[in-house]
């Protein structure tokens, strides 16, 4: 019977940062709905794979001679999995009924090459590729020069899966407008704790920042974020919080990021932190202020999944729906609605005193594993009971990074 699941990732599902903890995050869900000996996981050679997934089914994907990468890139190939993907489907074709590829980068190329067999296509949108490359400033578009191959791949992906998973509204209703009618059905899924992701219990001793923002910190939106932040907001957070204290932590700081240290006594920066949720809830509330791309911006889970009030900006604001009424999640636009949204945050801080129980408590009742797998299970129809022998393929893009 064609009942086997493959799930496969570009990006490792085993590394630190946003993209890879969504990737494990469905792994999970995947193995969680269809059974882990009923799936088949798809990662890049050399992947260590921890002892816990041991008995699963790997599939090791060998790297390809570099100059065959810049020819296939040539046509319009911008991912290495989507050309071993197909031939695999092609040829395994009778173990597998269903196709769901995560990453429209390559599921676009791969959905032209798999043969039309009966397999249903389903295709996880973690991003409006186009936009999220181009504000990245990512070699797949070479620095913004070539977005038409990118369109063309996501609009194929779009255009052709039966089912369109999307982590946020935003991105859902924006490619519904540029690429137009689809068969497939559209879905929202948002995203959520891969299973074995440490529980964070918030506490209230060792606050001796204001204010916390995190992420990897050579990343250029996250750059371009903060910079943002320091320009335009931090003169109104000096004004409103007497004796201001900011603390940035993550991956490998800029030089950008480091001058603000280095210029400004009140700004501290932690590097590669050996835990980074530890230095997170040293914060009174947490700071998301990345300001372009697309998609969820994942990092603002840390300061939830802390117990920490949230100011965020509107862009990163996306697929926190279920937040947008509570009275410790504020969004700012400009100038004016980010002195109203601290002014409320320190109201909140003051005037509720078991804020971290109520905060963390939220965020687990809608990010925590067992909700998460609900919704893809869910938007899938019912997993075993509605599209069924998913193959579930991580296709990861290589643009596709946490902000």
């Amino acid at each position: 019977m064609r009942e086997r699941v493959l799930y496969v990732a570009p990006l490792n599902p085993f590394m630190p940062g946003g993209g890879s903890q969504a990737t494990r995050a469905y792994m999970d869900a995947t193995l969680e709905i269809f059974g882990r000996n009923k799936v088949d996981v798809m990662v890049n050679k050399g992947v260590l794979v921890p002892d816990k997934y041991k008995g699963i089914n790997f599939i090791f994907v060998p790297q390809r001679p570099k100059l065959l990468s810049y020819v296939l890139f040539s046509f319009g190939v911008l991912g290495r999995f989507a050309v071993y993907v197909a031939r695999y489907l092609n040829s395994h074709r009778e173990q597998y009924q269903c196709c769901i590829i995560n990453g429209s980068l390559e599921s676009g190329w791969c959905f032209k090459h798999v043969e039309d067999s009966g397999v249903e296509k389903v295709t996880i949108h973690h991003n409006q590729e186009v936009k999220y490359c181009m504000d990245t400033k990512n070699i797949l578009t070479l620095r913004g020069k070539w977005p038409y191959m990118v369109l063309q791949a996501e609009k194929i992906a779009y255009k052709y899966s039966d089912y369109n998973l999307f982590l946020t509204q935003y991105d859902m209703d924006c490619m519904k407008k540029e690429y137009g009618y689809t068969k497939a059905k559209n879905r929202l899924i948002g995203t959520f704790d891969y299973k074995d992701a440490r529980v964070i219990r918030p506490r209230k001793e060792g606050k001796d920042f204001h204010i916390v923002a995190s992420g990897t910190m050579s990343h250029y939106q996250t750059i371009h974020g903060i910079m943002d932040f320091y320009n335009r907001y931090y003169s109104i957070a000096r004004k409103l919080i007497p004796n201001l204290k900011v603390l940035l932590t993550g991956r490998n700081p800029s030089i950008e990021i480091r001058r603000l240290e280095e210029s400004k006594n009140d700004i501290t920066i932690v590097p590669n932190p050996e835990n980074i949720m530890d230095q997170v809830q040293r914060g009174q509330f947490y700071l998301c202020p990345t300001d372009i791309g697309s998609g969820l911006k994942l990092r603002a889970m840390d300061g939830l999944k802390s117990g920490l009030p949230v100011l965020v900006h509107e862009v990163s604001a996306r697929g926190y729906d279920y937040y947008y009424d509570k009275p410790y999640y504020r969004i700012y636009t400009d100038e004016s609605s980010f002195e109203r949204g601290l002014k409320e945050i320190l109201s909140f801080l003051k005037h509720t005193p078991d804020s971290e129980i109520i905060i963390n408590h939220d965020y687990y009742d809608y990010f925590g594993f067992s909700k998460g797998t609900e919704r893809l299970k869910t938007a899938l129809g019912g997993g075993k009971n509605g599209v069924k022998h998913l193959i579930i393929v991580r296709l990861h893009t290589y643009c596709l990074k946490a902000a």
